[in-house]
C-alpha cells in the first residue's frame, strides 16, 4: 500500500502544482511535498523496518491533504488579487515609492549580539549543571544528551529567563535574516554584511547547545519562505522563481540532514554513519507506520477533546487559577511500528485524537484557508506594514512543512509563548525599522548589506 499511497500524492501534488499555476509557495503543494518525502523514506526502508499500511492509511493522508487543499482554493477564489504589488519601501509603507536599504545601527547590533552571547552562556551553565546532576558524565555530548532527555520529563521544568532569552534570540535572528535577504535580492551586496551574521551564528550556537532539532526546521522554513515571497515581490509576481526555491530547499534540506547526523555524534546517540542514516530515515518517515499503527486500534472518546492539541491552552488556564484542567505532556507515547520506537503520528493523530474524523477534515480546511488568505493577502498588498507581515508569516509557516511528522499548528500556534514572540516580533522590527530611518535622514553610520542605491535606479 504505501507504493499506492506514493503515487496518490504525486498526482494530488501534480493536480495542486497545476491549480495554483506552479505556485511552490502553495500550502496545499507543501503539504504533497512533505508527505511525499516521508513516504519516500517509508517505501525505501520498508523492509528494515517491517513495516507496511493499510488501505486505510492511505485514504486517511490522501483525504486530509485533499481537505487542505479545498481550503485553499476557497481562500484563492474569494481573495483572487486584482493586482499583485511589489514589496513596499520601508520609508513608504503605504505608497511604496521605493526599495531603500535597512541600515542596522552598530550600537543596536552590539547591544543586540551582547544579548544573545549572555543567554547562549547562561544557556552552556544551564546545560552543564543539570545535564551532570543528572547523571551525565564524560564528555560534553554525554552532558547534553542527559539534559534534553531531562529537559523532555515531565517533572523538569526549563527556566523561564532562559524559555524568554532563547525566544528573544530567536526573534533576533529571524529579523537579522529577513534584512540580509531584503538587501541582498532587492540592493547590492556589502562585505560589512558578516556583522549582521553575528545574531543569526549565535542563535545557531544557542540552538545546537540546547539539543532541540526543531527550531533548524523552522529557521530553515523561514529563508525558504522569505526568499521566495522577497523574489517574487521583486519581480511583482510576474514570473515565480522556482528554480531559487528548489535550490534553497534542496540546499536547506541537506543542511538540516547534516546538523542533524552531526548533533547525533555529539550526543553520542549515534556510533556510526549509518546509524545516523537510520536516525534521519526514522524522524523524516516513521510518522507514517506510526499513524497506521494508532489507526487500526482507534476509537474516538469525547471525553479527549483538545486533550492532544490544546496543551497551551490548558496551560493559560492552569495559570490562572484553573487547577481541573488537565496538563497533558506534549511528546506523545512511544510505540513500536514494526521494529521501530517512535512516538511521531503526523499531525493527522492529534486530530483523530481529539476532534474524529470530521475535526480533522475540518481542521485541514482551517490550515488551508488561513495560510493561504494570509499569504494571497501578502502578494496583494493588503497589510499595512508588508515587510513585517512577510516577517510573521513565514515564522509561522513551519507547522505546514511538519505535518508529515508532527502536529505544530495547534500545539505550537496557540500559545502564551508564540504571543509573545509576535508581539516582540513586531515591536522589535519596528523599533530597528525607526533606527534605521532615523540613521538614513541624519546621515549617521549602521550596517547593512546593500550599497547606497535603490531598485530602480
Amino acid at each position: 500500500m504505501i507504493y499506492i499511497l506514493l503515487i496518490l500524492l504525486v498526482m494530488q501534488f501534480i493536480l495542486a502544482y497545476l491549480i495554483t499555476n506552479g505556485d511552490l509557495l502553495s500550502p496545499w503543494v507543501d503539504t504533497c511535498i512533505v508527505f511525499i518525502v516521508s513516504a519516500t523514506f517509508v517505501m525505501f526502508n520498508k523492509t528494515k523496518w517491517e513495516v507496511e499500511i493499510s488501505a486505510l492509511t492511505v485514504i486517511v493522508i490522501f483525504t486530509g491533504i485533499a481537505a487542505l487543499g479545498v481550503g485553499e482554493l476557497v481562500a484563492r477564489r474569494l481573495i483572487e488579487p486584482k493586482k499583485v504589488v511589489a514589496l513596499k519601501g520601508i520609508d513608504d509603507t503605504k505608497c511604496g515609492k521605493e526599495k531603500s536599504e535597512i541600515i542596522v545601527p552598530a550600537f543596536a547590533t552590539v547591544a543586540i549580539t551582547s544579548f544573545m552571547l549572555f543567554v547562549l552562556l547562561y544557556c552552556i551553565y544551564q546545560v552543564n549543571t543539570i545535564g551532570t546532576a543528572y547523571g551525565g558524565v564524560g564528555t560534553q555530548g554525554d552532558i547534553l544528551n542527559s539534559y534534553r532527555l531531562q529537559s523532555l520529563s515531565d517533572e523538569y521544568s526549563t527556566s523561564s529567563l532562559l524559555k524568554i532569552g532563547t525566544l528573544l534570540c530567536e526573534v533576533f535572528a529571524s529579523i537579522y535574516t529577513f534584512i540580509l535577504l531584503y538587501n541582498a535580492i532587492f540592493l547590492r551586496w556589502k562585505k560589512s554584511c558578516i556583522v549582521l551574521f553575528l545574531p543569526v551564528l549565535l542563535f545557531l550556537i544557542l540552538t545546537i547547545y540546547s539539543g532541540n532539532r526543531s527550531p533548524f526546521i523552522h529557521y530553515i522554513v523561514f529563508i525558504i519562505v522569505v526568499m521566495a515571497i522577497l523574489y517574487g515581490m521583486k519581480n511583482n509576481w510576474t514570473k515565480r522563481p522556482n528554480r531559487k526555491i528548489l535550490i534553497a530547499g534542496i540546499s536547506g534540506i541537506a543542511i538540516f540532514f547534516l546538523i542533524f547526523s552531526l548533533m547525533g555524534f555529539f550526543m553520542n546517540r549515534v556510533d556510526s554513519l549509518e546509524d545516523s542514516m537510520q536516525n534521519i530515515a526514522g524522524y523524516t518517515g516513521g510518522a507514517i507506520p506510526a499513524l497506521d499503527r494508532f489507526l487500526t486500534s482507534f476509537t474516538y472518546d469525547i471525553g479527549q477533546m483538545g486533550k492532544e492539541t490544546m496543551q497551551g491552552l490548558n496551560r493559560i488556564a492552569q495559570s490562572i487559577g484553573y487547577s481541573d484542567v488537565d496538563a497533558i505532556p506534549r511528546h506523545l507515547e512511544f510505540i513500536n511500528a514494526g521494529n521501530m520506537r517512535i512516538n511521531i503520528y503526523t499531525s493527522f493523530r492529534r486530530y483523530l485524537h481529539d476532534f474524529n474524523y470530521a475535526g480533522l477534515y475540518t481542521l485541514q480546511f482551517l490550515i488551508g484557508f488561513i495560510y493561504t488568505s494570509c499569504y494571497m493577502a501578502i502578494k496583494n498588498g493588503k497589510f499595512r506594514n508588508t515587510n513585517l507581515a512577510v516577517i510573521l508569516y513565514a515564522s509561522l509557516s513551519y507547522p505546514i512543512f511538519m505535518q508529515s511528522i508532527d502536529e505544530q499548528f495547534l500545539t505550537s500556534l496557540l500559545t502564551s509563548t508564540m504571543l509573545i514572540k509576535v508581539i516582540s516580533t513586531a515591536v522589535i522590527f519596528n523599533i530597528l525599522i525607526y533606527m534605521s530611518n532615523t540613521a538614513k535622514r541624519s546621515g549617521r553610520k549602521g550596517i547593512s548589506t546593500a550599497k547606497k542605491r535603490t531598485l530602480y535606479e
